[in-house]
């Protein structure tokens, strides 16, 4: 598929400017979802923003966040997310089985009791956009109310980043990870 919204390929001192604090690919490029990102540079900046908070600043462990993303993206069917997104999972400490069964509801899994409520919470929040009393009650067992929030959060930023790139055929980056 060709991208609905090709990347930028020439940047205007703007778009470089925020691009410049956005991951970039081994050869210096950004990465597509940037480079696509950067048609509107203000939007850029925000996405970025919220993004590199979930990273730098949330209080989910790197596991933890990428269970969520892998789900997020396996449900969402983000070819890029999950591209860029199961090697970040086996660094995470996730083996390779985990992160299939991550990135696919419908694989069976062996998950612990904070894992299996972290993704039924997910699974829920993306199929029904709420969360019953009885899925809050196991993700409050396992986790604080803080990073109760903030998988909340992750799970929608991920949704909403899913449609953006499956809705414009963003591909993903050409030998960022070996």
């Amino acid at each position: 598929m060709t991208p609905r919204i090709p990347p930028v390929a020439t940047f205007d001192e703007e778009q470089a400017k925020v691009l410049a604090k956005s991951p970039q690919r081994p050869d210096g490029r950004p990465l597509n979802v940037f480079a696509t990102l950067a048609h509107r540079p203000a939007l850029m900046a925000r996405v970025n923003a919220l993004g590199g908070y979930f990273v730098t600043r949330g209080l989910l462990d790197f596991r933890t966040r990428e269970l969520v993303i892998l789900r997020t993206a396996g449900t969402a069917r983000s070819t890029y997310e999950l591209y860029h997104h199961r090697p970040a999972g086996e660094r995470a400490g996730l083996t390779a089985a985990e992160v299939a069964a991550a990135a696919d509801p419908s694989r069976r899994q062996a998950w612990d009791a904070a894992d299996r409520a972290l993704l039924d919470v997910v699974d829920e929040l993306l199929s029904t956009r709420t969360i019953s009393d009885d899925r809050w009650a196991k993700l409050t067992a396992a986790f604080d109310e803080d990073r109760c929030l903030e998988v909340l959060m992750l799970t929608g930023f991920y949704a909403m980043l899913a449609g953006m790139l499956n809705g414009l055929g963003v591909e993903p980056d050409p030998t960022v990870w070996s």
